[in-house]
């Protein structure tokens, strides 16, 4: 499938698994649904740490599951790893976990289950 945007340039091209007829070339929409709650959780637990003088420079998030409720035709849940520097102070660790689970646009907009997990090795 093609998707162009109105007022853009830009094409998304998407697919589905195998199993459902697909050829696995582009990302399914529920992997980009993943990855926009990725991107945006992220996005602002870095707006923050740099708010406050912390290097995001090697900050990044991984998609590691995305579970599909068949019966009700919805993902069910989306597990995302965040890895953080390992310099970073307790008490802004506690505030990069708040930012991706309360600040985060797309995250406050889905019912979806989130589970995030954190490792501060990066």
């Amino acid at each position: 499938m093609e998707i162009t945007p109105e007022h853009e340039q830009a094409q998304t091209f998407t697919d589905v698994e195998k199993s459902h007829g697909g050829y696995e070339i582009y990302p399914t929409p529920g992997g980009m649904l993943a990855e926009a709650l990725a991107a945006c959780a992220l996005t602002t637990a870095c707006m923050g740490a740099e708010k406050r003088g912390v290097d995001t420079s090697r900050f990044y998030a991984v998609v590691e599951n995305i579970e599909y409720d068949d019966h009700n035709n919805c993902v069910a849940s989306i597990t995302i790893h965040f890895h953080f520097s390992s310099d970073v102070e307790e008490s802004m660790r506690n505030r990069l976990e708040a930012y991706t689970k309360r600040a985060c646009t797309v995250g406050n907009s889905l019912t979806v289950r989130k589970d995030f997990v954190y490792s501060y090795d990066a």
